[in-house]
């Protein structure tokens, strides 16, 4: 199941498990499909990177709409391109050897055109009666030995409470676990595992659930809706699946979703990679920069080149 950031521009697809794919295949799968990835990713790829100034300016002017009240955090992100011929497989090996923690996805449809990701964050999981989810957010370098300033976490406290509250309102009874900290790749972040239970919850609620959590505050800000015109106001840059959720739902109807980040898109001469920070009133630009440039590395240091 594939469900995009932005769901009034962008429609939600779902690939049928009809067909094991070996890595064997893989190599001639993805030649096939890099030549129309080209063309269905043409109308949304990204025309150019996302300048040091640009992004500078994207943040204070979110800072500006959190000081007047309008938000209290908003996610903005930049797009990376790099004008290279990605191999595929080799890529994705590397991605699943360097993460064997993350959910590492490689899909195609011929709207969505061909992503790749290694995403460190649990969106909604269902077994049988059972629900849980994790709030990620708060970020530092992997190696900081700093404490988490008051900034990093209260943006981690805002998705906490979203979460708790969307569960309650399926009076799923959400249990909090402690906060600790998480190492993804160059980063670590804040988090706090949450998990549910309803005795009538079925299929259909659970995955009603899950749209509704997606784009968590993690991945907008909050409030939600604001959060998402403010993005849609203020990125040059569609996000298509970016900050949306991927994941598998089994035949007896338990499912496992994964937030759409650390991820790009593919074309067959280049790539572009997304990144973003959480921004709230009293954001650095340069750190938040250079969070970007961080969390980037994720797939930057993984990515190989066709010879």
């Amino acid at each position: 199941m594939i469900v995009p950031f932005d769901k009034n521009n962008f429609e939600t697809y779902i690939i049928p498990a009809e067909q094991p794919i070996t890595i064997n295949e893989l190599p001639e799968l993805a030649s096939q499909i890099e030549e129309d990835s080209s063309q269905t990713a043409s109308s949304f790829f990204p025309s150019r990177s996302t300048s040091l100034e640009e992004y500078n300016e994207m943040i204070k002017e979110t800072v500006t709409a959190i000081g007047k009240g309008h938000l209290e955090k908003c996610v903005i992100s930049r797009a990376i391109i790099k004008q290279i011929k990605l191999d595929v497989t080799s890529t994705f090996l590397n991605l699943c050897k360097e993460y064997p923690s993350a959910y590492v996805f490689c899909f195609y449809t011929s709207a969505t055109g061909l992503w790749m990701g290694a995403s460190p964050e649990v969106l909604l999981t269902k077994s049988g009666k059972h629900l849980t989810t994790m709030a990620l957010a708060g970020t530092q370098p992997a190696d900081s030995n700093e404490e988490w300033d008051d900034k990093n976490i209260e943006e981690h406290n805002v998705v906490l409470r979203y979460i708790v509250e969307k569960f309650k309102e399926l009076s799923a009874d959400p249990e909090s676990g402690p906060t600790y900290t998480v190492k993804a790749g160059p980063v670590k972040h804040l988090r706090t595992d949450i998990s549910g239970f309803s005795e009538t919850l079925s299929l259909p609620t659970a995955l009603k659930l899950a749209t509704n959590l997606s784009p968590t505050p993690a991945l907008s800000g909050f409030p939600k809706e604001k959060a998402i015109h403010h993005i849609e106001n203020t990125e040059p840059h569609p996000r298509a699946n970016y900050g949306g959720f991927v994941g598998e739902i089994t035949g007896n109807g338990d499912f496992s979703f994964y937030v759409n980040l650390r991820s790009m898109l593919i074309k067959k001469d280049g790539v572009c990679i997304f990144s973003g920070g959480g921004i709230m009133g009293d954001s650095d630009c340069a750190k938040e920069w250079e969070e970007t440039e961080r969390k980037s590395r994720t797939l930057l240091n993984c990515i190989v080149e066709k010879k």
